[in-house]
This record gives structure tokens, C-alpha cells and sequence, in this order.
């Protein structure tokens, strides 16, 4: 998963370094902010078409973990139907007022956020 600085590097969320040094550091940061970019604008787009996925309008879903995800799933899957049969995306509602994971294979639960991110960086984004 992919954060913003304002959440701690794990081994399962990987976030930008707040000081790059390297030049694969900072290439590393360019292709998160990128990254996290399209996912935020996917995620906004399927909350408009999809008001109960939006927290603040409609809070969150009343169910577990596992069942929400579902939920989710499926709003994805409607959406591309959606797509398919060519309508309009809906308009983006203003709540405030891409890696090869096939390749990351040696990436284990086992190491640390820090070490996860530095393969990232040296498998990826080093010369």
C-alpha cells in the first residue's frame, strides 16, 4: 500500500522519504507521488459515482473489514461496467470543501517498512 509522509513506513505501507538523497530516492519519490496521485483520483472518482464509499458524506460502512471490501469490489467492477457502456464519469465531489508487483516477489512480510522500500528503490529506480 502507498501513504503520504504523514504515516509511518511499514512493511505493508510504503510512504516517500522526507529527505532524498540518491538519485534512485528521489526517482523513487517521483513514481509514489505519481502513483498515489492516480489512486487518489480513482478512489475520488468511485466515491462520486458511489456516495456510500464517501466518509464524510455518508460515513463509513457498517460492516467488517472483509465484507466493506466486498463492497468496495464491487463498486469497482459496476464502475467498469459503467465505462463499458459509455457513461459519463460522474463529476468529483469535493469532500474537504504504476510497479511490476510480480517482480517484488523477494519482498517478504518479514522485513521492515525501511528495508522494503530500499529494494524498491534499488531494484527500480538505481542506475
Amino acid at each position: 500500500m502507498l501513504g503520504d509522509s504523514g504515516y509511518a513506513l511499514k512493511n505493508i505501507l510504503l510512504v516517500p522519504y522526507l529527505h532524498p538523497v540518491s538519485a534512485g530516492e528521489k526517482a523513487y519519490n517521483r513514481a509514489h507521488k505519481n502513483t498515489l496521485v492516480l489512486v487518489e483520483q480513482s478512489f475520488g472518482i468511485l466515491k462520486a459515482r458511489f456516495l456510500c464509499l464517501s466518509h464524510k458524506l455518508c460515513g463509513p460502512l457498517p460492516f467488517t473489514p472483509e465484507r466493506s471490501s466486498k463492497v468496495i469490489l464491487a463498486c469497482a467492477c459496476l464502475h467498469n461496467r459503467a465505462r463499458d457502456a459509455k457513461l459519463h464519469d460522474p463529476e468529483p465531489i469535493d469532500e474537504e470543501n504504476a510497479i511490476d508487483i510480480e517482480n517484488l516477489a523477494d519482498i517478504t512480510m518479514d522485513l521492515s517498512g525501511q528495508q522494503v522500500r530500499e529494494r524498491l528503490v534499488n531494484y527500480y529506480f538505481s542506475s
